[in-house]
């Protein structure tokens, strides 16, 4: 599938509220997804910085790799300020009930081609109640509307 992205390219860059309301049938919440924002960076470096290193390794990441966090912080702002053809990455922030818990990523972007996909939710306790797999759903669909045209599933559970 191939997508034209030559209309949307600031779209990226001016929608900061990215926004879809979807609604879960499994626990009468609201889920929301939007553009990551400097208010994010914090969270998203700590939930990598301070998870047990077996978890870590239990969703594909090597701990001994994981950047410190000033890397985490350049990155991320470079990334919020970058025109969707220059990104090298790009992160959604997933929320319940106008709360933060998680967020996707895609990454080693080949603009209007291809990428790797990611999802966290950071908290165990928000883990597979079903959330994510919708998030994941509308993440995707993001996605393939405005950088890419393939989306390559990266987290595997080990």
């Amino acid at each position: 599938m191939k997508v034209d992205n030559n209309n949307m390219l600031s779209s990226l860059q001016a929608d900061k509220s990215v926004s879809r309301q979807i609604e879960s049938p499994m626990n009468a919440c609201r889920l929301r997804i939007r553009a990551v924002s400097e208010t994010d960076i914090e969270r998203i470096s700590d939930y990598f910085l301070k998870s047990d290193p077996d978890f870590l390794i239990h969703i594909g990441i090597d701990p001994k790799k994981v950047p410190f966090k000033i890397e985490f912080v350049s990155a991320l702002m470079n990334e919020i300020k970058s025109r969707p053809e220059e990104k090298t990455s790009c992160h959604l922030i997933w929320e319940l009930n106008d709360i933060s818990i998680g967020h996707s990523n895609i990454n080693k972007i080949m603009f209007s081609s291809n990428a790797c996909l990611h999802l966290h939710i950071w908290e165990p306790e928000q883990r597979n109640i079903g959330n994510g797999t919708l998030l994941v759903k509308d993440s995707i669909s993001y996605f393939l509307r405005f950088l890419i045209s393939e989306v390559y599933i990266a987290n595997r559970m080990r």
